[in-house]
């Protein structure tokens, strides 16, 4: 069997321990079969010793770092990585679903021929097999497949945000750092840095932060306005299915499900939401959810702590009041 190495990438420069990938570290703690098998979380960019503590202080067995000054660059960003993985060869690697991550993961995978599954929203190890078993929705979102890679020895995934849970490990902790150096200096040549700039994000809701949300489905088309007035209430951040997309009652950066964004607020209020597979993949997180619908056979009921068979504007309406 051997002792098995469970990579995690780091999709940043500077902040390592984002929540997004203490969400990924956690689930890769849990799929540890014994002591011996091995955690590391692999960061390029600039040297943080707190973000490495914060690394360590939630489960983290080594963290592997290469110092990289010269500014980011997707090309050396994966050069460097892929120089880690020929002297170092883990058995399964995840990566944060982000822009960087996704990038990351699709030109190692093609580098390595090494299997990659995307968006998984489980991952669990057969001991029977030896093998990793990737969970994710398929058949237009409506199956949950389950996939293995049967051809190479390396594996690897990328997770969306708020699939998993963080959990903090303990404050005592061992700095057990690797350091990597990679000699390969500068930006690619076809590439100038102009400006570097921070995004203004003071105007843009933070939904993946909010403790109470509201989420709308085809249903709640005619009773939009009276579903912010009671959000803004309750100080709730309104968002919805695919179908609420598509049906111009939400913009698209508030979608929720599989093709969207994955949630984790204290209460989930879901208004007319059937609750297919695709969209409990983006609510399940939710430390409470209350399912209104006038179906009583809507498939949402099995995943609510609280249901309600009626309008979700009568609901609505009662807390207005």
């Amino acid at each position: 069997m051997g002792n098995k190495k469970i990579w995690i990438i780091n999709d940043q420069d500077v902040q390592y321990a984002t929540e997004h990938v203490l969400q990924i570290l956690h689930k890769g703690i849990r799929l540890k079969r014994n002591d011996n098998d091995e955690v590391s979380v692999i960061c390029v960019g600039v040297n943080r010793e707190g973000e490495f503590k914060k690394l360590f202080q939630y489960g983290a067995d080594r963290v592997i770092f290469c110092e990289q000054r010269e500014g980011y660059s997707i090309s050396l960003y994966v050069k460097c990585i892929a120089t880690m993985l020929k002297d170092k060869l883990p058995d399964v690697i995840l990566f944060p679903a982000s822009i960087t991550g996704r990038q990351t993961a699709a030109m190692l995978s093609v580098r390595f021929n090494a299997g990659l599954t995307a968006c998984c929203t489980d991952i669990k190890y057969d001991g029977d097999k030896e093998r990793y078993v990737f969970i994710r929705p398929a058949m237009s979102e409506s199956v949950l497949a389950k996939i293995t890679c049967i051809n190479e020895k390396l594996q690897m995934c990328t997770i969306k945000e708020n699939i998993f849970e963080s959990r903090f490990v303990t404050n005592e902790i061992t700095f057990n750092m690797e350091y990597f150096s990679y000699t390969e200096k500068g930006l690619d040549k076809n590439i100038e840095v102009l400006e570097r700039k921070a995004l203004d994000l003071k105007e843009r809701v933070d939904i993946k932060s909010a403790k109470i949300v509201f989420v709308v489905g085809r249903g709640m088309k005619h009773s939009m306005d009276l579903c912010k007035t009671v959000a803004r209430q309750y100080g709730a951040v309104v968002v919805g299915t695919k179908a609420a997309v598509e049906e111009k009652m939400i913009q698209e950066n508030r979608q929720i499900g599989q093709s969207g964004i994955s949630i984790s607020p204290d209460i989930c209020v879901a208004l007319g939401v059937s609750g297919a597979t695709q969209h409990m993949v983006g609510i399940k997180g939710a430390q409470v959810i209350i399912a209104v619908n006038t179906d009583v056979n809507a498939p949402i009921f099995e995943y609510s702590d609280y249901v309600i068979v009626d309008k979700g504007e009568n609901i609505l309406a009662e807390l207005e009041k």
